[in-house]
């Protein structure tokens, strides 16, 4: 099963990309443009949960053309409406539904203000979205609690909120972090319901994986990753096959080279290449470190991938001593 399972619907217009590394790469499919749209019913192939959230977005865009608080620029002459016209308006909207209906008079205010072009246009649009917002607030009431889209608008979310964490620990990650946890939360609960009820989880359901079991893999994604060596881009490949470039042969290593920790080791190639020590001076760090594996120990034993290096000398800068070694090194060589 893959490290994070994804859901994806097959439901006509919707589109979820996918990469699974070490850890889930998402990025948002739904994005709402400036003020201007049809009123027409909405698309059914979002969740009834979106469906809802974008009418009731509709509802007060309408409501609040220039933002809320804020009256339009242009205001039109218009039609005033006769009580009796308004009264029956009025009750058919009431007679379909009751959410919302607080505001109906808000409406007929903001039309006395001229905030609509014409009566026509105004009429329609109202009673539209008042559909909408009748339609879409049934079909989320009468949704099964365990109801699929239930968990994968939860898992959207919560997608979308650890992909914004930095896993740097600071202020704003740990908020993030709690915000992933209520959600999870929320998604556990589901399932307990899903499972009590007798009913099928999806691979998704059963590869869901919490905030603390995805912490080793975001650590990766998000700080290990990008200290990676990039792959090379094709201009690079091409001016390789044209001119191979000269390859600095490896120091000869001393006999019996071993070190009391990973971080010396990591220093003593660092120092050897920065100095041209039996290196190119241009030679890559994750090079040396590579070199280090096949031909160095520490404390006898052999050093079984690089990251042991780049993790020794990264943790090494912040313990007191090692940190004054390293600080010196870095001053004396790389400042």
């Amino acid at each position: 099963m893959p490290l994070i399972s994804v859901p994806i619907h097959h439901r006509e217009g919707i589109e979820k990309k996918m990469v699974l590394i070490w850890y889930l790469i998402r990025y948002r499919w739904y994005l709402i443009g400036t003020y201007s749209f049809s009123y027409d019913m909405l698309n059914l192939s979002m969740s009834i949960k979106k469906d809802f959230e974008e009418a009731d977005k509709q509802f007060n865009d309408y409501l609040y053309p220039n933002g809320k608080g804020k009256s339009p620029v242009k205001t039109y002459d218009v039609e005033p409406f006769g009580d009796k016209e308004w009264g029956m308006f009025k009750s058919d909207i009431w007679a379909k539904g009751r959410f919302g209906t607080m505001l109906i008079n808000k409406f007929k205010i903001h039309y006395d203000d001229g905030w609509y072009p014409s009566k026509e246009e105004f009429l329609e649009t109202v009673n539209t979205l008042f559909d909408n917002l009748f339609k879409y607030h049934d079909a989320l009431e009468s949704q099964s609690v365990t109801d699929n889209e239930v968990f994968d608008d939860l898992f959207e979310e919560y997608n979308d909120i650890l992909n914004q964490r930095t896993m740097d620990y600071g202020v704003a990650d740990k908020l993030l972090r709690d915000k992933a946890k209520e959600i999870q939360k929320k998604i556990e609960m589901y399932l307990a319901k899903k499972v009590k009820a007798g009913e099928t989880l999806t691979d998704e359901m059963l590869g869901f994986k919490g905030v603390d079991a995805l912490k080793d893999a975001m650590h990766f994604e998000k700080i290990l990753k990008p200290q990676l060596p990039k792959p090379p881009t094709p201009e690079q490949i091409k001016k390789a096959q044209e001119k191979p470039p000269s390859k600095s042969k490896p120091p000869t290593p001393l006999s019996g080279e071993d070190f009391d920790s990973n971080w010396e080791c990591a220093m003593y190639v660092r120092k050897r290449i920065v100095t041209g020590d039996g290196f190119s001076k241009d030679t890559e760090i994750f090079t040396g470190y590579d070199w280090a594996v096949e031909h160095c120990t520490v404390k006898g034993k052999p050093i079984e991938h690089r990251n042991k290096l780049i993790n020794g000398y990264d943790n090494a800068k912040r313990k007191t001593k090692s940190a004054v070694i390293i600080g010196k090194f870095e001053e004396d060589y790389y400042d």
